[in-house]
């Protein structure tokens, strides 16, 4: 009796949203999709398609370089994030990136890459290069 409930629910858990295998299919196809000159019409499309293949969160793709991208093993080593970070005396609205060592050792790791995460890492890899 002498508790006070807080005004805001307890537990704010996000809804996670999972895509259907026709979405995933879906997605896929367009990041493969060409224009007149042979490439691609999304130039960010097969990252999309990798972080859909692999669960990475966007930080995480975000920090990797490409020596963390083991084909021969069919891997990608995880153990950098990149994170926003306020500025501190400028307000709340100025950020900068950094990239940060995983905290834990459940946020460190290899995933596995199946064929559709490896094409679409390796697509990425020519046409990122080639706008650069």
């Amino acid at each position: 009796t002498n508790v006070r409930l807080p005004k805001k629910a307890i537990s704010s858990q996000k809804k996670v949203e999972i895509l259907e295998d026709d979405e995933i299919l879906r997605i896929d196809e367009l990041a493969d999709k060409r224009n007149k000159s042979g490439n691609p019409i999304y130039l960010y499309g097969y990252l999309i398609v990798f972080l859909i293949h692999t669960g990475l969160r966007r930080g995480e793709l975000f920090a990797l370089k490409w020596e963390d991208v083991d084909l021969e093993n069919r891997v990608v080593n995880v153990n950098k994030s990149m994170v926003r970070i306020g500025i501190e005396g400028k307000g709340k609205s100025v950020y900068k990136w950094e990239i940060k060592s995983t905290k834990t050792e459940n946020g460190m790791g290899c995933v596995p890459l199946n064929d559709k995460a490896i094409h679409a890492i390796m697509e990425q890899k020519k046409y990122i290069i080639k706008f650069l």
